[in-house]
């Protein structure tokens, strides 16, 4: 559960609060030969921040950086199309879902058939299989089932089955080859309770051109196996489609549909691999069924390159289903495939497996039930993820969640963009569940996260959650356009990145949010923010508080910004009111534009009671009301220049001003400002009288 405390006007009265102890600082403007501090540019008097105005879509702008950066993913042009939004990349589905022995291909709108039935057929030499052969025609090469010719058989033969139906469970125990005229025409149909093909310790087996429909599992690989799938329908298969135990297993423009779990809800798995095996599948259709893929113990791996997974949900016997899992240590590799249109969790690790996702798109992730998250990608106990170069989209509840101490996720170059709407439910004290919120990340109970050129875009309520000990670092990543999530009476939030809790911080390097309403970054609930080049642009009001801010600093919480810019924020650009031994920090940064909001607040930076700030060689301009207000809090102001604001600082309270060179830790309430601290163009240097300031954005 997310808490929002309210934000309202906090109208403090004190009389006037004029300059004590020591009086106010007259410099007027810095020397204009004085250098600017790296990052930012002259312009008169003062320093501005440098950051391009606008981006391309796949670019973004950084504080201290005059050209657009990188980011999210390049598209392979043989496989995806870019959004036509212009960031991250969108899959070619065909019109409906194709039906029986044909495929979805990456890369392609159509249905593509399994094998060819107009090929020449059978094989030359090979053992033929027909179930209507008269009696006369059967001999030593000519079968009416295809396990007596498997038993006739010798080491690398080729078994040849023509069309029909079979009713077989089969056993492999040489080298073989097993080929069917083509999938639409040649089934090899289950029995309850047994496998369609069983490979014990034997090698060199290939099986291609049949479905397999109703075995429960219906290529079963064991104790060091080794078989090739190809051009393989399987259907209706219990328990597993395709698994190795302790086996290789190589799968090959095939499709495995509508797996089913035993009766006690276990299994379920289209393709799975275990017991430290090897299991690789190339342009081949996991669709429906419970769970897509499967990796789990120690040494196994495995990989699937230009494949779809698809459509996998809950059913009455299994609650929870995925499109991929990795367990126990095993490693599970997408690579240039997709993930889409399941109820569930799109990809989920734990149990220390892995699971890395390369040039790949998850997408349309829905709720359904009380198992079925709805999370795009899912790190628990101790499981790992790596995403690179990745589209992430319209995951229902949440794009990334790392849960538990020891569980990671790390993103690279990828977009994470949220759902058309969000379902969340915000109560009165602004809680929403994570359900169906629309979040593109969070990182909580001790997790961890890393983002690394990564954009999340049109989410809901967060960007990000950091809360309960996770840890996050991100950099070079951008935010733009977190829509909020509203109660009934309209109060709502929509922050870039919020960090709630003891022991839960975040570690920002080039990070950038556009947009948003209350709140761009947030740190609150002894949770803390440490930033460098940061830079937050354009965060609007909540209508029904009247106010925002670029950087809110909550009970307890600490942010640290140094060669940062927060521009044009509605209401307060830094806003530190909350107390309990809060804290915040810029150095070598730019609070610009801040614009005045609904209630009337426009303060650069607004410093509440058992609050402290230290603002050091930055620039507070062109605030609507007030550049720096403290209110019963502490602050230390070293060469800062206060310029255009309509009030440069003001105190109340029982706050004071004191001019001050001085190093030692403040007094309760004091405001020191060094002698080398300007002002330049303000409608005042210091105010007298009330000052109306808001309450904490964030807890």
């Amino acid at each position: 559960m997310v808490r929002v405390a309210a934000l309202a006007a906090l109208a403090v009265a004190c009389g006037d609060s004029g300059p004590a102890g020591g009086g106010a600082p007259t410099i007027d403007e810095p020397p204009p030969t004085e250098a600017c501090p790296d990052g930012m540019r002259r312009d008169g008097a003062v320093c501005l921040e440098i950051a391009a105005a606008t981006c391309a879509p796949g670019s973004a702008p950084f504080a201290g950086e005059v050209e657009c950066g990188a980011v999210g993913p390049a598209c392979p042009a043989e496989l995806f199309d870019r959004d036509p939004s212009g960031w991250g990349c969108v899959d070619r589905p065909a019109p409906a879902a194709c039906a029986g022995a044909t495929r979805e291909e990456v890369g392609s709108a159509r249905c593509v058939p399994l094998g060819d039935c107009a090929a020449p057929f059978p094989p030359a030499g090979a053992i033929v299989v027909d179930d209507d052969f008269a009696d006369n025609q059967l001999d030593a090469t000519h079968f009416r089932t295809i396990g007596a010719a498997i038993a006739a058989a010798g080491s690398g033969a080729v078994v040849a089955v023509e069309e029909g139906d079979y009713a077989e469970s089969l056993t492999v125990a040489r080298p073989l080859t097993l080929v069917g005229r083509c999938p639409a025409r040649v089934t090899i149909r289950g029995a309850a309770g047994n496998a369609g093909v069983r490979v014990s310790g034997t090698t060199g087996v290939t099986i291609r051109g049949v479905t397999l429909r109703g075995h429960e599992r219906a290529v079963d690989v064991a104790r060091g196996g080794d078989v090739t799938v190809e051009d393989v329908y399987v259907v209706d298969a219990i328990a597993a489609g395709l698994f190795a135990d302790a086996s290789q297993l190589t799968v090959r423009r095939s499709k495995v549909e509508g797996t089913l779990p035993r009766s006690d809800g276990r299994w379920g798995w289209g393709v799975a691999g275990g017991g430290g095996s090897t299991v690789t599948a190339e342009a081949t259709a996991i669709v429906g069924g419970i769970s897509g893929v499967f990796a789990a113990s120690e040494g196994t791996k495995v990989t699937l390159s230009e494949s779809v997974i698809a459509r996998q949900a809950p059913n009455g016997v299994a609650a929870r289903a995925n499109g991929a899992l990795s367990a126990t240590g095993a490693r599970l590799e997408l690579r240039r495939s997709v993930v889409r249109d399941l109820a569930g969790d799109g990809a989920v690790v734990g149990d220390s497996g892995t699971v890395e996702v390369h040039d790949s798109i998850l997408r349309d992730v829905r709720v359904d039930g009380n198992m079925a998250r709805g999370h795009g990608v899912v790190a628990i106990a101790e499981g790992r993820v790596v995403l690179v170069g990745s589209t992430v989209s319209r995951a229902e509840s949440i794009g990334l969640s790392s849960q538990n101490a020891g569980s990671r996720i790390e993103a690279r170059n990828t977009v994470v963009r949220g759902p058309t709407q969000s379902n969340a439910v915000v109560d009165a004290q602004l809680r929403v569940a994570s359900e169906r919120a629309g979040f593109a990340m969070q990182v909580v109970e001790g997790a961890s996260g890393l983002l690394d050129g990564v954009v999340m875009l049109d989410t809901w309520g967060f960007a990000t959650y950091v809360n309960s000990g996770g840890v996050l670092e991100a950099k070079r990543s951008y935010v733009e356009g977190v829509r909020p999530l509203r109660s009934k009476d309209g109060l709502g939030f929509g922050v870039g990145l919020t960090v709630s809790g003891a022991g839960s911080n975040a570690k920002l390097d080039r990070f950038t949010v556009v947009g948003g309403t209350l709140a761009a970054l947030s740190a609150g609930n002894d949770g803390a923010i440490e930033g460098d080049h940061v830079l937050l642009r354009d965060v609007g009001e909540v209508a029904a508080l009247g106010t925002g801010a670029g950087l809110s600093v909550g009970s307890g919480g600490k942010a640290k910004l140094d060669r940062s810019a927060i521009i044009r924020a509605a209401g307060v650009g830094v806003l530190a009111v909350r107390g309990r031994a809060s804290s915040v920090s810029l150095a070598r940064s730019v609070i610009r534009g801040t614009r005045v909001a609904q209630l009337g607040f426009g303060h650069g930076v607004a410093i509440g009671a058992e609050t402290s700030a230290r603002l050091e060689s930055s620039f507070v301009l062109e605030s609507g009301a007030t550049g720096l207000a403290v209110a019963g809090g502490s602050a230390s102001i070293a060469r800062v220049t206060f310029g255009s604001n309509a009030v440069g600082v003001h105190v109340q309270d029982g706050s004071f001003l004191v001019e001050s060179n001085a190093d030692g830790a403040l007094e309760a309430g004091e405001v020191r400002v060094s002698p080398d601290t300007a002002f330049t163009g303000n409608g005042s240097r210091v105010g007298t009288g009330v000052v109306a300031l808001p309450r904490a954005v964030l807890e």
